[in-house]
């Protein structure tokens, strides 16, 4: 395999480089994704106006939402094989604090968000903990695939809200997150 790869790197605020760069090495309980397709979020957007910062730093490879081949697995991948198609969830959580260990991921204390806290899919190829994987059914594209995230969001907050097939509701903004409500 080849040793670097393009990536499209957010050198400074308000600036963005395609560049060559290292192919991220995988540890035990990683793999190796080659990335079919990403999307651009408004979480992005901030990202690259520097309004993220200091949470953020430069250089930074961008990109939560998106979507690709499993290339390599680490020694410890169980669930996982070369060759399967999958979406990425952007958390990565500890999986020892409170909660965690009461399965609520997002309220990690330790939270990192994979193209904010550290470099994304914005690239050829983009490590990740096997846990954050998720199998792309064969009838759906990795094109559709990548909106995984988004499209989770929306469904999350209609889930919450118990809406209902005749229910009318009322969507404050009509940006990504809104329109998938």
């Amino acid at each position: 395999m080849k040793k670097t790869m393009n990536a499209t790197v957010l050198t400074e605020y308000g600036k963005i480089e395609w560049k060559q760069v290292p192919i991220p090495e995988i540890s035990h309980n990683e793999v190796l994704i080659k990335v079919s397709y990403g999307c651009i979020c408004g979480s992005d957007q901030h990202v690259f106006k520097g309004e993220f910062h200091p949470r953020t730093s430069v250089p930074l490879i961008p990109g939560h939402e998106f979507a690709g081949t499993i290339v390599q697995t680490g020694p410890e991948v169980k669930h996982f094989k070369e060759g399967e198609r999958v979406a990425v969830d952007p958390i990565i959580w500890c999986g020892h604090c409170p909660a965690c260990r009461r399965g609520h991921y997002p309220a990690c204390t330790s939270l990192k968000l994979v193209g904010i806290d550290l470099d994304g899919g914005f690239s050829e190829y983009m490590k990740v903990p096997e846990t954050m994987l998720y199998r792309i059914s064969g009838h759906i594209s990795e094109e559709h695939a990548a909106l995984v995230e988004v499209l989770s969001i929306g469904f999350h907050a209609c889930k919450r809200a118990a809406v209902q097939e005749a229910d009318k509701v009322v969507i404050w903004g009509a940006g990504k997150v809104g329109q998938c409500i």
